[in-house]
């Protein structure tokens, strides 16, 4: 049993916990608590730590034979451990390869279009474990994340995934534009959540005195955004500033947008929202219509609304790909 914070291996999975470097060189990343446990692979554990008071409770018998196990004393867990009240467990785990075939779904035993969830530079833990969440619920074929978007072998994306991260196929790209064009290639229809963009529900109003033809004024015409909080105002995942209130609730509606085609939708940071870059490479740019004085969606709650409104539309049969 380790029983000194000073052991090597100690010091290696805290760095771990810490070091988002050390992951990418080794391959390596942790995952924590006993129902994250359950959910890893059992061909990617490398090692699995458990405590004292973890072991005498018969947790032994939850961890697969032939991984090797170290017991480290109580104290010893603690100062390993990310969270406050560690739960006795936590494993190294080998980081996935996933491909694009992969995150197309090409082979999906359910033959599904491709449905993916492509993010710019989401720097919230939380959000990007809840858009894996969210992506897996509403049958995402894959995700694709920017270069700047926080790590997702991070401690708080991996527990907030709640194992998702574990099945839901990703890639890290290495310029999003780049990704987006590629995917376009493929067959994949990009909608960029971006102020100014097609309502997702409903239709405009009037239009503003000085626009455009696309229904918002030319003060909002440099903004893209999609967001979540603490948003700037005029920011959000919605797309569209405290401007765009001109939208009732008939009219066109998502049914005319076809989401059971090759679908994937973009979104971006939580305060400033999609690149210009990011937008002009997509296909089209959709915004979602809010009542009353909302500024803004938190980035993974817009995100959710567009994959499950591609999941009603899939499970109605609506459109012309069904699947």
């Amino acid at each position: 049993m380790i029983t000194s914070t000073a052991n090597d291996q100690v010091k290696y999975v805290s760095a771990l916990q810490k070091q988002a470097g050390l992951r990418r060189e080794d391959g390596l990343f942790v995952a924590e608590g006993l129902r994250l446990f359950g959910e890893i692979p059992c061909d990617r554990m490398v090692r699995v730590y458990v405590s004292e008071g973890f072991a005498r409770s018969g947790g032994m018998e939850a961890v697969p034979d032939g991984v090797p196990v170290e017991a480290v004393s109580d104290r010893v867990f603690a100062a390993m451990s990310d969270t406050k009240t560690p739960q006795g467990v936590l494993a190294l785990v080998r980081t996935f390869g996933h491909s694009m075939d992969d995150v197309l779904g090409i082979g999906h035993k359910h033959g599904a279009a491709p449905f993916l969830l492509l993010i710019e530079d989401i720097r919230d833990p939380g959000n990007l474990g809840t858009m894996f969440r969210s992506a897996e619920a509403a049958g995402a074929t894959g995700i694709v994340m920017g270069r700047e978007t926080v790590d997702v072998y991070s401690p708080k994306v991996i527990r907030s995934s709640m194992g998702s991260v574990f099945r839901m196929p990703f890639m890290a790209a290495g310029g999003m534009v780049e990704s987006i064009v590629r995917i376009r290639e493929l067959g994949v229809r990009v909608y960029a959540l971006a102020l100014g963009g097609r309502p997702v529900f409903g239709r405009r109003g009037p239009e503003e005195p000085g626009s455009d033809g696309s229904g918002r004024s030319s003060k909002d015409m440099g903004f893209v955004g999609s967001g979540s909080g603490p948003e700037e105002p005029g920011s959000g995942g919605s797309g569209r500033s405290s401007k765009d209130m001109g939208f009732v609730g008939s009219g066109r509606s998502s049914e005319e947008l076809d989401f059971t085609a090759p679908v994937a939708f973009l979104v971006g940071n939580e305060a400033n929202g999609l690149s210009p870059e990011a937008v002009a490479a997509a296909d089209e740019a959709l915004e979602i219509p809010m009542c009353g004085r909302v500024e803004s969606l938190n980035a993974a709650m817009a995100a959710t609304v567009l994959m499950y409104e591609t999941l009603r539309q899939r499970m109605a049969g609506i459109g012309r790909h069904r699947t």
